[in-house]
């Protein structure tokens, strides 16, 4: 069958199934998803999409968002979700050998960018040039020339893997920079404390300095994927008892993992898949 017809009919199983669904409850219909922080802005607006495509408007997908770390946490000690949407493939690895679910699924491959604060460092000679490296060599010389150690922001390498892969990052690139480094929960936190001017530079993600109309924040450094541990952020769906409910989570899981939502998601930011 021709994949528009198969989407076509995905799409008119889902109406038919909410419509049903709708006619025995009087509550709407709630899917609870957790989701890395980084994915949380781009996963509502997917979501969006899923709900009007579908005409669905009786379902209501919650969003849970933190750190990959933090989520896993709350999953293993027993918290009920449909969806875990992570940072990284090695905590849904976990849960599908538990026997939590089934299945993980690589959804996207996340971008680690430098965002320079250009209120506490002088950026008058910013280079004008679209080159990352011709970039990063003069951020080097600024930092390097500066008397004042510069006030550097990630996400807890620990709990969330644009942390880990920042910090990876700095022990190559930066081994002999003194500097004062600020750690957040997650890389959500991170971007409100460089956006109320509390950092010289904060390693983000992509997502979050890119809107729909493109690249929203004017300095910063896309830094090259090769030079930091790959970011491959993973999925899992977990089942239900409810037929009804098993069927919206696997037209869900469907929609996630078809071809024009995976190039939605890297217009918002990420990277493409390998």
């Amino acid at each position: 069958m021709p994949n528009c017809l198969t989407k076509k009919f995905c799409y008119l199983c889902v109406l038919l199934l909410l419509n049903s669904v709708d006619a025995f409850a009087q509550e709407p219909i709630k899917l609870k998803v957790a989701v890395a922080a980084n994915f949380a802005k781009p996963l509502a607006s997917i979501n969006r999409s899923f709900i009007e495509n579908n005409r669905a408007k009786q379902l209501d997908i919650v969003l849970v968002n933190g750190s990959s770390g933090a989520l896993f946490a709350q999953i293993s000690h027993g918290a009920q979700f449909d969806a875990f949407f992570s940072a990284d493939k090695a905590r849904p690895e976990q849960l599908v050998k538990r026997g939590l679910a089934d299945k993980h699924y690589i959804y996207a491959r996340g971008a680690l960018n430098l965002a320079i604060n250009c209120q506490r460092l002088t950026c008058n000679d910013w280079p004008n040039s679209a080159k990352s490296n011709v970039k990063l060599q003069w951020l080097n010389q600024t930092l390097f020339q500066n008397r004042k150690q510069p006030v550097i922001g990630l996400a807890n390498p620990k709990l969330a893997p644009y942390g880990n892969a920042a910090n990876s990052w700095m022990v190559k690139n930066w081994p002999e920079l003194e500097f004062k480094k600020v750690t957040a929960n997650n890389i959500s936190k991170l971007y409100h404390y460089f956006d109320n001017g509390n950092l010289d530079i904060a390693f983000l993600s992509r997502s979050q300095l890119t809107d729909s109309s493109g690249i929203k924040h004017s300095y910063h450094i896309a830094l090259d994927a090769n030079s930091y541990p790959a970011i491959e952020q993973s999925v899992v769906f977990f089942d239900s008892n409810d037929r009804n409910r098993q069927a919206i989570i696997d037209l869900y899981k469907r929609f996630i993992l078809d071809k024009d939502t995976q190039m939605a998601i890297e217009k918002l930011g990420y990277l493409t898949k390998d």
